[in-house]
């Protein structure tokens, strides 16, 4: 594939990702006026036009094929649901923003080098989605969030930053997503500088999920712990790092904390009622979902469906009930197929790049595992996490979904690389102009430098010597 010949397309493309998630205009109220994410929504779509026939075929691709389908679905049976009326009104302009993150990152992140400088953008966005609720929490005893106990008893519980839109659980999905891939992108797979802040980043992206009080991300980190593990080559030594981590975080935690830890678990911890009663609220969002099971109520309205059924006007806190509520079994079969086509295709990929690296212990590593590692681990996280978190208008499915298709379809190489030694060994055909055939017959041709360490020379026989390699020249 080759990548788009202007780099503004991605530079406005990154602009989206970091006014996407950091929110300027929470800042600087005047900048909201503008609504800055849907104008360059707007404008990536106006630059894009002008490369249309360069972005062709490159969604014909197994992962958008669910995504697409499952869009389409949602379109051709909107006159069909229970409130069509509040999809069009409140719901569609969110889904288009989140799902626009799947689209443009397949259409403009279509290089490795692209694909790193993304990927370090996403990071640091994270980042500082987690870095900024722990200073206001340092410096001005911020929270953001509690939560209720019984008997009159509360837990204070760190959500994001008062410009962020996220609640200690989504907090704490932020800070097991930024693990995973500080770890693998920085610091087993990036240079010196991003190893030294990544070692110091992670230990205090665990403090601050600590903070949030989310049993939720607790076992989402668990769940990435036991995928590093077990695609680390020194497993010994990270069992023994983590064995440290565990105890270390354990001596850092007040007893309240531990109680709320230890009520995924044990029934007669104060906080288990609230883990009980989110239990009950899935079974009887389970049982509102089979009340339409064929189409559903309509795209984001899992509250009103929740409100009419005499419980709390919030959102399905579990992307699978949420998916059953709003679109039926026909989108939640099309959304899963969606999510465990890009796990698939991660890990074969993975593997492809692992399995050439043992083959050939003198092979370079490729600059893309960092990138596969980390997705590979996340997918099935976020998967676990889904259980108590909604997400069919959220970012992480789509975003990611991009940055699997622009990892799985590149080979790790720079885009203008030359074939290697190898095949230039194998006497491949090289064209040469006429112009260039008749101009020299002896000397230094126009060929760089041969992956043999010789230059290309023109042979008197009409033949291309390659440092001892003669290959006949057409």
């Amino acid at each position: 594939m080759t990548p788009l010949a202007s780099s503004a397309p991605f530079a406005f493309y990154l602009a989206f990702i970091v006014f996407y998630f950091l929110r300027p205009q929470a800042h600087w109220p005047v900048l909201g006026a503008f609504r800055p994410t849907v104008v360059l929504l707007a404008l990536l779509a106006v630059v894009l036009l002008a490369y249309s026939n360069q972005l062709k075929g490159r969604l014909a691709t197994p992962i958008a094929k669910p995504l697409l389908a499952f869009i389409a679905y949602i379109f051709i049976s909107l006159p069909f649901v229970e409130w069509p009326g509040s999809v069009l009104r409140h719901h569609v302009e969110p889904f288009v923003l989140v799902v626009s993150l799947f689209f443009l990152t397949v259409w403009i992140v279509d290089s490795p080098q692209r694909l790193r400088r993304a990927v370090d953008v996403f990071i640091l966005c994270q980042l500082a989605r987690v870095l900024d609720p722990l200073r206001l929490h340092l410096t001005q005893g911020y929270w953001g969030s509690g939560a209720h106990l019984g008997g009159g008893e509360f837990m204070e519980r760190l959500a994001g930053a008062p410009w962020d839109v996220v609640n200690p659980n989504g907090l704490g999905f932020v800070c097991v997503t930024a693990l995973a891939f500080v770890h693998y992108c920085w610091l087993v797979h990036g240079s010196a500088m991003k190893r030294i802040f990544a070692f110091a980043a992670q230990p205090t992206i665990v403090y601050v999920l600590l903070l949030t009080g989310s049993r939720s991300a607790l076992i989402a980190l668990l769940v990435v712990v036991i995928g590093m593990v077990m695609l680390s080559r020194r497993r010994a030594l990270l069992l023994a790092v983590v064995g440290v981590g565990a105890a270390a975080t354990l001596s850092v935690m007040n007893p309240m904390q531990l109680d709320r830890f230890r009520s995924i678990y044990d029934a007669t911890a104060v906080n288990a009622s609230t883990a009980q009663g989110r239990t009950d609220s899935v079974m009887n969002d389970f049982r509102l979902g089979l009340q339409r099971p064929i189409l559903g109520t309509g795209l984001g309205t899992s509250p009103e469906a929740r409100a009419h059924d005499g419980r709390r006007a919030k959102k399905s806190h579990n992307l699978y009930t949420e998916a059953l509520i709003e679109t039926g079994l026909i989108g939640l079969v099309l959304y899963c197929v969606f999510i465990f086509t890009m796990l698939r295709y991660s890990w074969r990929r993975l593997s492809e790049i692992r399995k050439a690296t043992e083959a050939d212990t003198r092979r370079p590593r490729d600059p893309l595992e960092g990138i596969l590692r980390s997705m590979t681990v996340w997918l099935p996280m976020a998967l676990v996490f889904s259980l108590a978190q909604y997400g069919i208008t959220e970012w992480h499915w789509y975003l990611i979904g991009g940055l699997v298709v622009a990892a799985t379809r590149s080979d790790g190489r720079p885009t203008d690389a030359r074939p290697d030694a190898a095949v230039i060994g194998r006497a491949a055909p090289i064209r040469r102009s006429f112009g260039a055939a008749r101009s020299r017959t002896m000397g230094e041709s126009s060929f760089p430098k041969s992956g043999l360490g010789g230059s290309l020379r023109t042979h008197p026989t009409g033949r291309i010597r390659l440092g001892g390699v003669l290959a006949k020249s057409q």
